[in-house]
C-alpha cells in the first residue's frame, strides 16, 4: 500500500481511478497501482460476494465440464483440481497473437476446441470459466510481470509488452491462490 512511499510523497499522491494513485511531479507523472495480496479476506467473500465470482454463461458450461472432466477428472479436492487444469494449459496449449477469431462461435469454445496459439488473456478467461463450473470462485486479473531489470539501478522496467492476465481462485480454508495457465516460456524473465 501506501506504507512504502516517503511520508512527504503519501501526502502527494492522488487517486487518478480505481485502485491507481498518482504522483504529479512537475511534468514527470508517476502512477502507482495499489491493491489488495491475494489472501483470506473473509469480511468480503460472504455467499452474496460468490455469485460474481462463480458466473458462467449457460451455453458455456457444458463444453467447459466436459473438458475439464477429461483434463483434471483424477482431481481429489478443489486446490488440486486447480493446479491440473493449469498445467494442463501450459503443457497443451501455445503462446501467441493473431489467431482469427470468428464471430461463428464463442472465443473461449474457439479457443479451447481449436487449441489456436493465443495470448494470455484466453488462457486466463479459459481457465477461470473452467473452475467456476466446478463451484470454485474465480477472479480474472490483468497486470503486468516483471521481466526486466534496469542495469544502472535496483527498479525493475516494466513496458505494455509485459502486460499479463492470470487467475485467482478462492479455495475455502486457503483463500485466494495466483494461476497462472499461460504456457511459462511467455512468463520467463528477458535476457
Amino acid at each position: 500500500g501506501i506504507g512504502c512511499f516517503e511520508a512527504p510523497l503519501t501526502a502527494q499522491l492522488q487517486r487518478a481511478w480505481g485502485d491507481c494513485l498518482q504522483l504529479p511531479r512537475g511534468l514527470d507523472v508517476r502512477n502507482y497501482l495499489v491493491r489488495r495480496a491475494p489472501g483470506n479476506h473473509p469480511r468480503e467473500f460472504g455467499r452474496d460476494a460468490r455469485e460474481p465470482h462463480l458466473a458462467v454463461a449457460a451455453e458455456l458450461r457444458p463444453t467447459l465440464v466436459k473438458l475439464g472432466d477429461e483434463w483434471s477428472g483424477k482431481a481429489s479436492s478443489a486446490i488440486q483440481r486447480c493446479k491440473l487444469l493449469e498445467a494442463y494449459f501450459q503443457e497443451h496449449f501455445q503462446y501467441g497473437f493473431g489467431y482469427p477469431f470468428t464471430e461463428k462461435q464463442e472465443p473461449v469454445l474457439s479457443f479451447l476446441n481449436d487449441r489456436p496459439a493465443a495470448h494470455c488473456e484466453m488462457f486466463a478467461s479459459s481457465l477461470a470459466l473452467m473452475l467456476r463450473c466446478y463451484s470454485i470462485p474465480t477472479r480474472y486479473v490483468n497486470g503486468f510481470i516483471v521481466k526486466e531489470r534496469s542495469p544502472f539501478s535496483a527498479y525493475s522496467i516494466v513496458r505494455g509488452r509485459h502486460a499479463h492476465a492470470w487467475v485467482e481462485a478462492y479455495i475455502e480454508g486457503t483463500g485466494w491462490i495466483l494461476l497462472d495457465p499461460t504456457p511459462p516460456q511467455f512468463t520467463q524473465p528477458e535476457e
